[in-house]
């Protein structure tokens, strides 16, 4: 808990094939096929799909603009992990 990752080096690291990683403002996004986290919010794929503009806004200061620009992206890193076991 608070750890700063931001530009750690975590190549080679032994971690699930089911999860998948990307940078974001409040460290890295973690993105699975059935959840994601960023920062400390932490909701199904499928929530995520479903917030609105107004919900991300009131996650963290930037987020919405973040989001917006990302959104696509960590959808589909999400829809392209494999199915965690």
């Amino acid at each position: 808990s608070g750890a700063n990752l931001i530009d750690a080096n975590i190549y080679g690291a032994n971690m699930p094939s089911t999860d998948r990683f990307y940078a974001s403002p409040w460290g890295f996004a973690h993105i699975r096929s059935d959840m994601i986290r960023i920062g400390c919010q932490y909701h199904s794929v499928e929530a995520w799909r479903g917030f609105s503009d107004s919900d991300v806004a009131r996650m963290a200061g930037g987020a919405l603009q973040w989001w917006r620009f990302h959104r696509d992206i960590v959808l589909f890193i999400a829809d392209h992990c494999e199915e965690t076991k």
